[in-house]
């Protein structure tokens, strides 16, 4: 069993001419790979039904933090490449699952800064999410972009690194972060 889960089954060589590849699954990135701008490149859906049709296995992945696994999957759907969520890896899962693998970070509390989406992923892998007024609670910040990304958070996220976030590490020996113009913080 590969990393992508089980092989399919295939026909032998004498069942089908077709070329087969060496590989069980491919990892794909969806922006400029897959679509570009919202819209397909062009191939790329009919090379997608290919490699399905070779018996390969498709990850689709991205680095776009503000949508979610299912929300991807339904992008993909939509332009004739059928995936649900589990097809799909995102940079917001990504870090959900690191930093619920880590025991001393567990079901902390969580200041994100991110979409809705971003923020569900890391609240649905056990995170306690707090608002920015709460972030000097959080034991980690987490940053995922997102468009209504402002000041605000900006220096709630900042005041919570500066009153020792938890990164791993013991607090003795932690370096402090230090600031010389600590009015920035209370703009």
């Amino acid at each position: 069993m590969s990393s992508l889960g089980p092989r399919p089954s295939r026909a032998s060589a004498a069942e089908s001419s077709k070329p087969r590849p060496d590989y069980d699954g491919l990892i794909v990135d969806l922006d400029g790979v897959v679509w570009l701008g919202g819209e397909p490149i062009e191939g790329a859906v009919e090379a997608i039904a290919a490699l399905r049709a070779h018996g390969v296995r498709l990850l689709f992945l991205t680095n776009d933090p503000s949508s979610s696994r299912a929300e991807q999957a339904a992008r993909l759907t939509a332009i004739g490449v059928p995936a649900g969520a589990a097809d799909v890896m995102t940079s917001a899962a990504a870090t959900a699952r690191f930093l619920a693998g880590r025991a001393e970070l567990s079901g902390c509390p969580a200041f994100v800064i991110g979409s809705p989406s971003f923020q569900r992923e890391l609240a649905h892998a056990g995170f306690e999410l707090v608002p920015a007024a709460a972030a000097r609670t959080a034991r980690v910040v987490v940053v995922g972009g997102h468009e209504g990304f402002d000041f605000a958070e900006l220096r709630a996220a900042t005041r919570a690194l500066a009153t020792g976030v938890q990164t791993g590490r013991s607090r003795r020996g932690q370096p402090r972060l230090r600031y010389r113009r600590r009015q920035a913080l209370r703009a």
